[in-house]
């Protein structure tokens, strides 16, 4: 089954936050955007981390995507040359 959890865009959500520094209400701000009310409440208190950004799940990004393509790409060469690569030697290399 297909969760609709995080199904707005930031964009949205920067919106419905600039709506309630306005005055508008919870209610009708989450009606407009589609947004639960419950988030509205947590991104405006400050309990978020990054307010007005989605971030689903607890994991997080480490390398950047740059970085992670030239791990690839020189795994993919270390193996064409007949030396693999074990997990815990591409761990080495990422940090």
């Amino acid at each position: 089954k297909k969760s609709t959890r995080g199904n707005y865009s930031s964009e949205n959500l920067k919106k419905a936050l600039e709506d309630l520094r306005e005055g508008q209400s919870y209610h009708s701000v989450s009606k407009k955007y589609t947004i639960p009310r419950r988030t509205l409440q947590r991104h405006m208190k400050g309990t978020i981390r990054q307010p007005g950004c989605i971030m689903l799940g607890r994991f997080r990004l480490i390398l950047s995507d740059e970085m992670e393509t030239e791990i690839v790409h020189h795994a993919i060469d270390m193996q064409q040359r007949f030396y693999g690569l074990t997990p815990m030697d591409i761990r080495k290399l990422a940090f």
